[in-house]
C-alpha cells in the first residue's frame, strides 16, 4: 500500500471529492472519475471521512452541492471545466479548495490567482495526504514507481451503474 508519514491518521477531516461536468463529452457520465476514486481510496486509509459529489450530467448542480461545512474540497479539472470550477470557489469562499488534474498541473499560478487554496501538480494520491493537513500552496510529489503501492479505487464513493462507459459501442 502507499506509504504515507501519517500526518493525518487519527484526524477526523470531512474532505468532499468534486466530480466535474464535463461539457466537452458528448455524454457526461461516460467517463468513471478514476483519479478521484483513486484520491478518495488513499484519504480513507488515512482515516478521513470522504464523500465523492458527482456532478456529472447535472444542469443545475449548483442546487445540489453542498460544502459550506467541509474541512477540504478537492476538484479535478480540465481546461473546459475551469469556469465550472471558478463558480464553485466564488460561491464558497470561505471553504478550502484545492485543484488537480491536467488544467492545475500545467498553470497552478491560474488557481492560486482565482482564489483556489491550493494546487496539485502531477499526481495526486502522495500529495494529498499532505494537502489534507495544509492545503495552502502548490504540492507536487515525485512519481509514484510502484503503482502496487496505491490502493483500489473507492468504488463505494460512486453509483458506478450511472455511468455509460463503452468500448466499440459496447457498454463495458
Amino acid at each position: 500500500m502507499l506509504r504515507t508519514e501519517n500526518i493525518i491518521k487519527g484526524v477526523n477531516k470531512m474532505i468532499k471529492l468534486i466530480n466535474l461536468p464535463s461539457p466537452f463529452l458528448f455524454v457526461d457520465k461516460e467517463q468513471i472519475p478514476l483519479g478521484l476514486l483513486y484520491l478518495g481510496a488513499v484519504l480513507k486509509k488515512e482515516g478521513c471521512d470522504v464523500e465523492l459529489i458527482d456532478l456529472a450530467g447535472k444542469d443545475d448542480w449548483a442546487k445540489s452541492l453542498e460544502i459550506d461545512k467541509s474541512d477540504l474540497v478537492g476538484l479535478s479539472v480540465t481546461t473546459p471545466q475551469f469556469n465550472t470550477a471558478k463558480k464553485i470557489r466564488e460561491i464558497y469562499p470561505d471553504v478550502p479548495i484545492i485543484a488537480g488534474g491536467p488544467q492545475p498541473s500545467i498553470v497552478p499560478d491560474l488557481y492560486l490567482k482565482n482564489g483556489f487554496t491550493g494546487v496539485c501538480i502531477g499526481e495526486g494520491e502522495k500529495a494529498i495526504i499532505k494537502m489534507a493537513k495544509n492545503p495552502k500552496g502548490i504540492y507536487q510529489e515525485p512519481l509514484i514507481q510502484n503503482l502496487d503501492e496505491i490502493p483500489f479505487p473507492a468504488w463505494d464513493l460512486i453509483d458506478i451503474k450511472s455511468y455509460r462507459q463503452t468500448f466499440m459501442g459496447k457498454k463495458i
